[in-house]
């Protein structure tokens, strides 16, 4: 158990995480958030061989990075974690919002369709959301 020793000396002296927490924002915490699904899968990249080798659980290695004590690095905690996914999911679907929709009817000559004049005379407001179309 010598390195468990040599951990927890490290321990001393260490600011608890709720202080002074780095602000994840910007391109680092969204590269953070794009490449892991899940927080349990941010921990785990923080997580060697070594350290499974020695801890043989994987839970109390995922505890030792979320508490700060694995790295010198800022370690993003849950919440912060959480929040960045949905603010980087909002952020995504309102950049989809505003993408303005192709009108494919558009140039096209329907004069001799019927059917489809129809469908193209209503494609707009389909798009849009203002109208909905069956057709049978």
């Amino acid at each position: 158990m010598h390195h468990a020793f040599a951990m927890s000396s490290g321990m001393r002296g260490r600011r608890r995480m709720s202080d002074a927490l780095p602000a994840f924002a910007g391109s680092t915490g969204d590269n953070i958030i794009r490449s892991f699904e899940t927080y349990e899968d941010y921990l785990d990249s923080q997580i060697t061989a070594t350290d499974l080798f020695y801890l043989s659980d994987l839970d109390l290695a995922r505890q030792l990075v979320e508490l700060g004590y694995r790295s010198n690095a800022a370690i993003m905690t849950r919440n912060q974690f959480i929040a960045q996914k949905d603010a980087l999911e909002q952020a995504r679907l309102q950049a989809l919002q505003k993408i303005p929709k192709k009108i494919f009817s558009a140039g096209k000559d329907f004069s001799d369709l019927p059917f489809l004049k129809a469908l193209a005379d209503r494609e707009k407001t389909v798009r849009q959301g203002s109208l909905a179309v069956s057709c049978h």
